[in-house]
């Protein structure tokens, strides 16, 4: 038995946080009254501080009502950039902190938040959604029935969720407590010093924190300043400061900054990453050692400038916008350098991660012959866990700098990324940043695209949407690959790309439900197999063939298929339980019911302890089927229910559908329909 951590995702409470002890009150009297889920919207212009607020908000809740959220609290940024983030990526986040295991989460959107909602069903818990720029995004993350909070930090309280909803005004500071968080920055001696600099700097920031807590750290950074000097710099005629532009005030904190401080600064601007950067990365970057990059980026946390996260730093949409600006005049060639070796940092370590994920993966070999594959030591692991940890870290990063490599001009370095985060992608499965990297790469002018490594994305693409039971898109995508495939001279790679394709087709096809299609491209994937000669593909090849195939050749082909998984040095145990479910199912359409009983009960306890759903699905209703055969109605029924809520859990509505109607016949004494293949 599994046994994970309660998620603690809320970060630590700001040391500057002053002044909000009306909404901290409100938000706890909303929290203690609540009857069932609660939602409250803070809302408020940039910079005002909604985000502190919201943190703040939970741990004040905890702190005067201990037994508050105690199934956790979730921290989930709903922008990177200013752009929505995946409501599917966001819904694997928020279930792996819930104890799901990422490489058994579904596949589809409507089946991951289905499966939130029965998480987080009778719970209680906080999920902080941070940064909401459409009413759309929260629906998918508002919690099940129970009685947990969910606290959203957005511009506009227009957020349109269906009950409870709560919303509060956050505006800029009062006057009293603009001067005491400046003081809390600077210093109370050089505010009390000054008070007449100190209201004509405080006008200039309008009373927005987020432009107090800046020009607070330039004067905490430069001790011997005045205030008054502060004012003169940042005044202009007598601005006023609803006229105020925030990057008046970034400037004077940016040349406040030593100079290692200052390159740190410039790069946090570079486009080749999502908003969220670790201290490795930007060494990476700037060519500095480590050491120096914590030392600099720490005057940048003292400034209020980036925010220490989840190991890393997070970055503001203002202050990106910013450096970018400082970066390109009159640093234009270092900007786009950094730019550069953001993206090289991020293709050495993914081709190490593939080296370790998926060391037996053909395609390094066939198609990306003129690459180099780093050895051990050149990225931040050294196995395979490691770095699939590493990946689900840095996958928002290593889209966006996908996006900069293609403005670049790089997009056959994009696909060469795709081809080797499939590995990563089969099992965490980010399918909508793998979605959007393989449209990036495929988007070039076909001219300059590898063919091969075209067809290889194509097929990948018809696995995405297979898995999302997205089956025309699927069909069209396998289409695709086979017909690039086809059109490569014949040789190793073009047979390989081939029957990946067919394969993929075929079982798209049979989830179709267009049975003779599928047949015929499963017949031919496994001819292809076999002249390729691997002995592997062989036995997949046979695998699935022996799902349409006639019961006593897919008993041969089923046998074939386990003496290869039985003879591998690798992990074959999923395959090999597959296998025997499969045996079973051919076994029971010949009549044998006892027989593939107990094919059926062994595959199952397998598949059962490896959390492989779909595939308990698959076998659950065919053990439902022997028993009905044997006379046992009752659990027939038992076991056709489970395959039913497993079908249901996925969103797969055509099994289900077939299910449903085989529990409606057997209840009204019918036999029910054959079993789909």
């Amino acid at each position: 038995m599994r046994v994970h951590e309660v998620p603690r995702q809320i970060p630590p409470r700001n040391r500057n946080h002053v002044n909000r002890e009306s909404q901290l009150q409100l938000v706890e009297r909303l929290v203690r009254d609540a009857d069932g889920n609660k939602v409250i919207v803070l809302s408020g212009p940039h910079g005002v501080g909604k985000t502190a607020l919201a943190i703040e908000s939970v741990h004040h809740v905890k702190q005067v009502m201990p037994d508050r959220f105690s199934d956790g609290q979730l921290f989930l940024p709903l922008s990177i950039d200013g752009v929505s983030a995946s409501a599917a990526d966001l819904l694997g986040v928020a279930l792996a902190a819930l104890g799901d295991q990422y490489d058994e989460l579904p596949d589809r959107l409507d089946a991951r938040y289905n499966r939130y909602i029965t998480k987080t069903q009778g719970r209680q818990l906080c999920v902080v959604l941070d940064g909401a720029l459409t009413a759309g995004q929260l629906k998918w993350l508002e919690p099940g029935d129970g009685n947990s909070v969910v606290l959203v930090t957005a511009r506009t309280a227009a957020t349109d969720l269906s009950r409870g909803t709560t919303a509060i005004d956050v505006d800029e500071l009062p006057p009293v407590a603009a001067r005491e968080l400046l003081g809390h920055i600077a210093g109370p001696h050089r505010v009390e010093r000054e008070p007449e600099a100190v209201d004509r700097l405080l006008a200039l920031c309008g009373n927005v924190p987020s432009a107090i807590l800046v020009v607070g750290g330039t004067l905490a950074v430069n001790p011997g300043w005045s205030i008054s000097r502060l004012a003169n710099l940042m005044s202009d005629d007598g601005r006023r400061a609803e006229e105020l532009k925030l990057s008046e005030i970034y400037d004077a904190a940016y040349q406040s900054l030593p100079d290692t401080a200052k390159r740190c600064y410039r790069a946090l601007g570079a486009h080749a990453y999502a908003g969220w950067i670790r201290t490795p990365v930007l060494a990476a970057a700037l060519e500095l050692p480590v050491d120096d990059i914590d030392w600099a980026m720490l005057k940048l946390v003292r400034m209020d400038l980036v925010r220490e996260f989840h190991g890393g730093y997070r970055v503001g949409d203002l202050v990106r916008v910013h450096a970018r600006g400082v970066a390109r005049d009159p640093n234009r060639d270092e900007y786009l350098a950094i730019g550069n070796r953001l993206v090289e940092y991020y293709d050495r370590a993914i081709r190490f991660a593939d080296v370790l994920l998926a060391p037996g993966r053909p395609w390094r070999a066939l198609l990306l012959r003129a690459v180099q594959f780093p050895g051990p030591g050149v990225g931040e692991f050294d196995d395979a866990a490691s770095a699939r940890e590493w990946l689900r870290q840095e996958i928002y990063n290593i889209a966006a700098a996908a996006e900069f490599a293609s403005r670049a001009g790089k997009s056959q370095l994009v696909a060469r990324w795709c081809v080797l985060l499939w590995s990563f992608h089969e099992k965490d499965k980010y399918l909508d940043t793998m979605l959007a990297m393989h449209l990036l790469a495929l988007e070039t002018p076909q001219r300059s695209q590898d063919p091969a490594v075209a067809s290889l994305l194509h097929t990948q693409l018809g696995f995405l949407y297979y898995w999302r039971r997205e089956l025309p898109e699927a069909d069209s995508a396998f289409g695709s690959a086979v017909e690039l495939a086809r059109a490569l001279p014949r040789s190793m790679a073009s047979r390989q790309l081939e029957a990946s394709a067919l394969e993929g087709r075929g079982l798209a096809l049979l989830a179709w439900d267009r049975l003779d299609d599928a047949l015929a491209e499963l017949r031919l994937n496994y001819q292809q197999a076999e002249e390729i000669g691997d002995t592997r593909r062989i036995a997949i090849a046979a695998m699935h063939l022996a799902k349409i195939e006639e019961s006593g050749q897919a008993l041969e082909l089923l046998s074939q298929a386990e003496r290869v998984f039985a003879a591998s040095a690798d992990d074959e145990t999923e395959n090999r339980a597959k296998t025997e479910g499969w045996r079973g199912r051919a076994l029971l359409r010949l009549g044998r019911i006892a027989e593939a009983e107990t094919a059926l009960r062994s595959a199952l306890t397998v598949l059962r302890a490896r959390r492989r759903r779909f595939d308990e699905a698959e076998f659950v209703v065919a053990l439902g089927a022997c028993l009905f055969a044997s006379g046992d109605v009752d659990g027939a029924l038992e076991q056709h229910r489970i395959g039913l809520g497993i079908y249901e859990e996925l969103c797969f509505t055509v099994p289900a559908r077939a299910v449903a109607e085989r529990i409606s016949a057997m209840m009204d004494g019918r036999v029910p329909p054959p079993l789909r293949p």
